[in-house]
This record gives C-alpha cells, sequence and structure tokens, in this order.
C-alpha cells in the first residue's frame, strides 16, 4: 500500500484493509475473504499492533495515505459547481 512499495502489511492484510476502508464489518469482509469471522478480527488486531493505530478510523486513514489507487478527480465541466450553473441557465 505505500508509495515506495515497502508495505509494513502482507498481501492478505492489505486486502483486509481495503474491505474495511470500503466500509465493510468483519462478517462481510470474512465472507469476501472467504475467512471465518474470528480470523477478521484477528487480522484487524495485528494489523492495529503492526501500525500502531487502536481504530478502524485510524485504518481508513492509514488506508487512504497508502492507497496505490490513483485519486478520483473529476473533469473541471462536470463538476458539481459547472454544473450548477449550466442547468441555471
Amino acid at each position: 500500500m505505500d508509495a515506495d512499495g515497502a508495505s509494513l502489511l502482507t498481501k492478505r492484510e492489505e486486502d483486509l484493509v481495503r474491505l474495511v476502508a470500503d466500509g465493510l464489518g468483519n462478517r462481510d469482509v470474512a465472507r469476501q475473504l472467504n475467512l471465518s469471522e474470528n480470523t477478521v478480527k484477528n487480522y484487524v488486531f495485528h494489523i492495529f499492533e503492526k501500525l500502531g493505530i487502536s481504530n478502524r478510523v485510524e485504518l481508513v486513514l492509514y488506508a487512504l495515505n497508502n492507497s496505490k489507487r490513483a485519486p478520483m478527480s473529476v473533469p473541471d465541466d462536470q463538476s458539481p459547481t459547472t454544473m450548477d450553473r449550466a442547468q441555471k441557465r
């Protein structure tokens, strides 16, 4: 997940973090990764320890700050402000 390619987390842990960051709870993460809910809880606990964090909000912030995905952007002519002005004309 780190921009330089050196991650503190395993691939499996990164997959789990992405799902948590997408808003899934432990039960849904378990279904997605074909794991037990208890295993997901253990993963989350170990990820918290590795990253020195204590809750899911911090985990989501970590995921956002270390995402390999390019940030989403909206073309200038499609921004809500531009579209509002166009609709008023």
